[in-house]
């Protein structure tokens, strides 16, 4: 666990790294809880700046800022800065909680992002102000004009005592967050909204059955094959929501890719090789 505290605010606090300043990590996770009294902390990484890339990691530790003012904390990242940033392929599953007093900019995944790619938050998240599943804010700062979320999805509660309050994304600044095909769950999410500052689409609200459905993400176009895996037919550990496919040992026999093998597995092998694609 990593409890960062001090009679002055600790800033950058993370359960793998407080700061990253440049170069990539790839393959790496984190499970201790995270606590912080300052600014920029995360269940996997602080603060990640510019020209760094965090691909295939994971956080599961809770998080906890415990000052009233407190800004930019995430089940994942704090807060992810400059336009050259980049996370993909990642998730967390803590829950996020900070001060009530005049905390802001939390998200289940991220405080704020940027660029953010196929990755998920299923954790609850509760602050005062600007609170997203997902991401609390994105866009914020020069240069961050064409922010991206892209193929992500958050199920856990979200709580703030003040607006914005939303399922995905807090607060989209100045508009300039482009967000795709993304979705959150309106059921456990308890809120219809999906952005609620600057909603310029991208984000769409489905119910806890249509969120464990196929064709919910295959008509947004998800990749299956490759980066994520079906939901609904994963294994008991990651039951109903999808997965991304590194998190499962997809057996030789799972021609379908559910992280299952059994009679549906067989039947696409004998179409394959009734068409002689197999």
């Amino acid at each position: 666990n990593v409890e960062a505290t001090h009679a002055a605010a600790v800033n950058y606090a993370g359960g793998f790294a407080g700061r990253m300043e440049e170069g990539s990590i790839t393959d790496c996770y984190a499970t201790g809880d995270v606590t912080s009294n300052g600014h920029r902390y995360g269940g996997f990484v602080g603060f990640q700046n510019n020209n760094t890339t965090i691909s295939r990691c994971y956080a599961t530790g809770n998080v906890t800022g415990t000052d009233g003012s407190s800004t930019w904390g995430g089940g994942f990242v704090g807060q992810s800065d400059g336009p050259a940033s980049m996370i993909s392929s990642c998730y967390s599953t803590g829950d996020v909680y900070a001060n009530l007093s005049n905390s802001q900019r939390i998200g289940g995944f991220a405080g704020q992002v940027i660029n953010l790619f196929d990755s998920y938050a299923t954790g609850n998240v509760t602050a005062y102000y600007g609170t997203g599943g997902l991401v609390g804010l994105a866009g914020l700062g020069s240069g961050q004009e064409n922010a991206q979320i892209v193929r992500c999805y958050a199920t856990g509660q979200v709580s703030g005592w003040v607006r914005p309050v939303a399922g995905l994304l807090a607060y989209n600044y100045a508009s300039r967050v482009t967000v795709v095909d993304c979705f959150w769950d309106t059921e456990t999410s308890g809120t219809p909204i999906g952005i609620d500052y600057n909603n310029t689409g991208g984000a769409t609200g489905k119910t806890t059955a249509e969120m464990m459905t196929e064709s919910t993400f295959t008509d947004a176009g998800w990749d299956f094959d490759n980066v994520w895996v079906k939901p609904g037919k994963v294994t008991s550990e990651y039951p109903g929501y999808p997965v991304l496919a590194w998190q499962i040992d997809l057996s030789a026999g799972d021609f379908n890719k559910d992280g299952a093998v059994n009679v549906d597995d067989l039947l696409v092998m004998a179409n394959e090789w009734l068409s002689e694609t197999y």
